[in-house]
Order: C-alpha cells, then structure tokens, then sequence
C-alpha cells in the first residue's frame, strides 16, 4: 500500500482509538438542620460521605443498610431488620409510600413537575421539596426553609434523602443511591 493512503488510514485508526472522557464526579448534598449527606456517585454505586454503597440489579447496600425488591415494592433494612416497604405508583403524580414493617405509613411522597410533597402517617403535610436557584429546598410544614439539595435537579433523588425524616439519614441516602445509579452514566473506574 502506498505511504500516501497508510498515513489517512492510521489518523482513522488513531480517531477510533480517542474515547469519551469519564464522566465528572457527580456530588449531590443535602444540607439541613442537624441533618445532612454528600452522595457520590461511583463505579460501585455511591458514597454517602465516607460510606460504601453498592448497588447492583435494583438492590443496594451499604452501613448495614439492604435495599432489596419485596412483594408489591422494596424493602429497607438495617442489618436483618426490615424497616421499611417502599411502594410506588408511576402516575402521573408519581406516588411513594414508605410503611412500616407492619404497613403502617410512616410518610406518602408526591412528586409532581413543580416539586415533592411529603406527608406524614396521618396525612398531615410535612413538607415539600421546592426548585430554588441552583437548588432544591426543603420547606418545612410552617413554612419555614431548613435544608438545600445541591448537586441534582431530580425530584425523587431528593425526596429521597428527605423522606419519611423518622428514617436515618444514611438509610435514606441507600434509598437514593439507588435511583443515583438508575438514572445516571456509570463513572470510570479509577486506575
């Protein structure tokens, strides 16, 4: 083969070889009153701060923390005890309850297109998740602004490290690791 056609057929080669450059760290933060987590997202699944969780076919776990599918939904548990069912309903509005073992509720979730509402086992509202300028907020029943979600823009990432608030928050943050991992581009592994 002539030098003439080699030299454009090796800058081919060596285009096909140049590949996407990973994804940027993705950090999403909750910031509250006593309450508060940094979720990265990760090769593995995330980092609720300095905590591992893994996620893998649906199923999360990370602190002793197992998310795992259960009839009519999910469950959550510490260790071996459940602590949660979490069921959905797509909608549209797009509705979660979290129960307790016993399918008590502990909070409903709806997640509308202008923001989340939480309310408590009674259907008292607890709060909403609210769009602000570069964030999201969570305004308490009175009112009252008392933590930012920075890093997302996606209602149910947020509300669920938000909700039900009787939940710790590193089993929250197991919750939304997981729906982290379903909607976003897995990262690069580190060398």
């Amino acid at each position: 083969m002539p030098a003439a056609m080699r030299a454009p057929l090796v800058l081919v080669g060596l285009a096909a070889c140049q590949t996407v450059s990973a994804p940027a760290e993705r950090a999403i933060t909750l910031r509250g009153d006593g309450d508060g987590v940094t979720l990265v997202r990760t090769a593995e699944g995330c980092r609720a701060d300095d905590v591992a969780i893994r996620v893998h076919d649906g199923e999360a776990h990370g602190g002793g923390w197992h998310l795992t599918p259960a009839p009519a939904g999910r469950a959550l548990a510490l260790r071996d005890a459940t602590m949660a069912r979490i069921v959905e309903d797509p909608g549209p509005p797009r509705l979660i309850a979290y129960l307790d073992p016993i399918g008590v509720p502990l909070a409903r979730v709806t997640i509308a297109a202008d923001g989340v509402a939480v309310a408590g086992a009674d259907r008292a509202p607890l709060g909403r998740v609210e769009p602000a300028e570069r964030e999201l907020r969570w305004v308490d029943a009175t009112g009252r602004a008392t933590a930012s979600i920075t890093g997302t823009a996606d209602l149910a990432i947020a509300a669920a490290l938000v909700a039900p608030p009787s939940l710790p928050m590193l089993g929250r943050a197991v919750v939304a690791c997981a729906q982290l991992a379903a909607t976003s581009p897995e990262p690069a592994k580190s060398p």
